[in-house]
């Protein structure tokens, strides 16, 4: 058997300290729980500040479009009174067109045969319902004839009244009135 021996001296032995834990305490728990909630309250104030700054931001925006939808909608408004007035004028124009028509073709009407017979107007006063027609002509027949040719056109002229005719000389004056 062998025995051996260490002649190296022996490690000391290192102490260490026992560290003692210490009980837990409630007021860390507490601490920490405050600083917790005071960061938690802290983001939410700063996130309310942005949404407070965006909701400015937009409502500003919106006040803005408002501002111009409100200017559009009294253009609007303002063409469509335009546009009213622009459509009354044309229907006024066009009625007084058609009355210019009427009165036309009444003109038309008493003038349709004056070249045909030898009647000559001295005067002529032209109404919307009625026409007063004074003239001369060389003989009776022509004058009945000319009249005959109004009565005739019945989609017109509704009725032809004689008032006067007189023969002097050679001529024969008469006044008549048409009504339409």
């Amino acid at each position: 058997m062998i025995i051996k021996f260490n002649l190296l001296p022996k490690p000391k032995e290192v102490v260490k300290e026992e560290v003692h834990k210490e009980p837990f305490k409630f007021y860390k728990l507490l601490i920490a729980s405050v600083f917790f909630v005071l960061s938690l309250l802290i983001s939410g104030f700063i996130s309310i500040e942005k949404q407070k700054k965006e909701l400015v931001k937009e409502k500003t925006t919106k006040e803005a479009k408002l501002q111009e939808y409100k200017s559009i909608s009294q253009k609007v408004v303002q063409l469509e009174k335009e546009n009213e007035e622009a459509k009354k004028r044309i229907e006024t124009i066009l009625s007084l067109k058609k009355e210019q028509e009427k009165v036309l073709k009444k003109v038309n009407v008493v003038f349709s045969n004056f070249g045909k017979n030898q009647v000559y107007f001295s005067l002529l006063k032209v109404n919307s319902n009625q026409t007063k027609i004074e003239g001369v002509s060389i003989d009776m027949k022509e004058v009945g004839e000319y009249f005959k040719t109004l009565e005739e056109k019945k989609d017109i002229v509704k009725q032809v009244n004689i008032t006067q005719v007189k023969k002097q000389d050679k001529l024969v004056e008469f006044q008549a009135e048409v009504l339409f």
